[in-house]
């Protein structure tokens, strides 16, 4: 009895010294305990799913920006639409955390995109975007709009074959594997940007070995790196179990990947015939060495600046496009009425185009109302605080981690009455149009949003209306599908692998 009582006032006194700690006038939240902080509250609370967690903590103590220590980081996490929308529009919120997530994936040093701040983020954000749109990338394009139609056709035809061809392994006896099904025409349709090329149906399998590499980064990273950031020299007792083996192997795939269209690119580049993002990042390269210019563009940063690219589209996107199936195969009235939509006003003369996009309120309200139930990236993308400031009366001190909870907004009860429930029709006015305002936040927002959002929208709404303007599908026979909330959590949900059946619609 004497012991349990000793142990309790040392824990209460830690406690209490610790609280003294926390800068004055910081956010409300969990005490901090030795070597994770509050992080051992939030585990407590939700393990499995942190974000979850942290929105259960902000309603205990009664607050909209939680303050607490993730290890020896002060962090607040936003959870409601207004603060994080001002967190997107204030410059000392675009910081990046420096940590061993960033160094282990990156050859010791900073590059790419996510993990990038100051300069060399703004010069090659920048540069990216500029000549992105040249080749259709962030907005739309006749060109990229028919190589994604290209990669659409490619997918119908293996689904209205009886074998199943090269792609035996994900689609044969009339069922298909998902997500795995979807994942080489969606590397495809950003290869083209990228190298100016596409794989045959041939090398498929390739394709899907870098999709099995992304989702292995995605599952293994938690959303707030976990031991990655917060015990980082916990790699030194074994790299299975907290996410190293994940980011490095992940990562290492990508970029060898990359790493030999880079080469193919120098040997056959000319300055009169540009194909593609790797030939004008090849010519900025060639003009900086010829001035002797000493800037961020390395062939190190082109490879990491791809890696960042291809990663997140290889895994997310066909992840959404399965969660997407998930939700129709749970909800068949939902199907039948977005077909019957397709059919009205594209007939079965032509696959779908962006032309008819505006014409389609009902599919579009299904891709917005599957981003709000799902959300895909639960945690947005990780910032840092640049320098002392305030933040809904509280004082922000610099260096703070600053983590936007986006599954909050989607899930909060003012915002949509019944948020647990799967229904497009909240996104619809009562003539049936499309509302303009869009309060979801899929891909972030502020100038660290995802570079790949108009990309995105517009080749997941070109796959999934030629699916469903050619196909009805359920569930195999014997074969449960998964649960509208059965998911894979880590840096972005993912759905679990599983097998549906793809019957042609007459």
């Amino acid at each position: 009895m004497l012991l349990v009582l000793v142990v309790l006032c040392v824990a209460l006194y830690w406690l209490y010294q610790n609280s003294k700690k926390r800068p004055p006038n910081f956010p409300p939240g969990p005490p901090s305990l030795p070597i994770y902080g509050s992080y051992w509250f939030v585990l407590l609370c939700n393990y499995k799913y942190i974000y979850k967690s942290f929105d259960t903590l902000a309603r205990w103590y009664n607050t909209k920006l939680l303050g607490l220590h993730l290890g020896p980081l002060p962090t607040v996490v936003a959870c409601d639409l207004d603060t994080i929308k001002e967190i997107y529009t204030r410059p000392e919120f675009n910081g990046k955390l420096d940590c061993y997530i960033s160094q282990a994936r990156a050859m010791g040093v900073s590059l790419g995109l996510f993990f990038t701040d100051s300069d060399l983020w703004i010069e090659q954000r920048r540069f990216t975007l500029r000549h992105l749109r040249d080749y259709g990338f962030a907005r739309r394009s006749v060109l990229q709009e028919e190589n994604v139609r290209q990669e659409v056709m490619d997918l119908l035809a293996l689904l209205n074959s009886s074998k199943g061809r090269e792609d035996y392994d994900v689609f044969h006896d009339g069922c298909a594997l998902l997500p795995q099904l979807f994942c080489p025409g969606i590397i495809n349709c950003l290869w083209s940007v990228l190298a100016g090329d596409r794989f045959p149906p041939e090398a498929h399998k390739k394709l899907r070995q870098l999709a099995d590499a992304s989702f292995h980064f995605v599952k293994d990273v938690e959303p707030t790196g976990g031991a990655l950031v917060l015990t980082p020299w916990l790699r030194h007792f074994g790299r299975k179990g907290f996410g190293f083996d994940g980011l490095v192997k992940g990562t290492g795939y990508v970029t060898g990947f990359f790493r030999e269209a880079v080469k193919d690119h120098k040997k056959n580049y000319s300055e009169d015939s540009l194909r593609d993002f790797i030939d004008d990042y090849i010519q900025e390269l060639k003009k900086n060495d010829s001035k002797n210019i000493v800037n961020s563009f390395s062939e190190d940063q082109l490879l990491l600046l791809a890696t960042d690219l291809i990663l997140p589209t290889a895994a997310t996107m066909p992840a959404m496009l399965t969660f997407t199936l998930i939700m129709l195969l749970h909800h068949p009235q939902v199907m039948l009425k977005a077909q019957k939509e397709i059919d009205s006003v594209v007939s079965r003369d032509r696959l779908p185009s962006l032309d008819d996009r505006s014409s389609l309120p009902y599919l579009e309200a299904i891709q917005r109302e599957v981003h709000r139930r799902q959300s895909l990236l639960p945690l947005s993308v990780i910032r840092r605080c640049t320098e002392d400031t305030t933040l809904n009366g509280y004082f922000i001190p610099q260096h703070t981690i600053v983590v936007p909870n986006l599954w909050s907004i989607h899930n909060d009860p003012e915002l949509w009455g019944d948020p647990e429930n799967f229904r497009p029709e909240r996104f619809l006015d009562e003539e049936g149009r499309l509302l303009r305002k869009d309060v979801t936040m899929p891909f972030g927002g502020g100038r660290r949003v995802c570079v790949g959002e108009t990309f995105s929208r517009f080749t997941i709404y070109l796959f999934l209306a030629a699916l469903l303007q050619n196909f009805t599908f359920s569930a195999p026979e014997g074969k449960p599908i998964p649960g509208i909330d059965d998911i894979i959590s880590g840096f972005s949900v993912s759905p679990p692998d599983f097998w549906v059946k793809v019957v042609p619609r007459n």
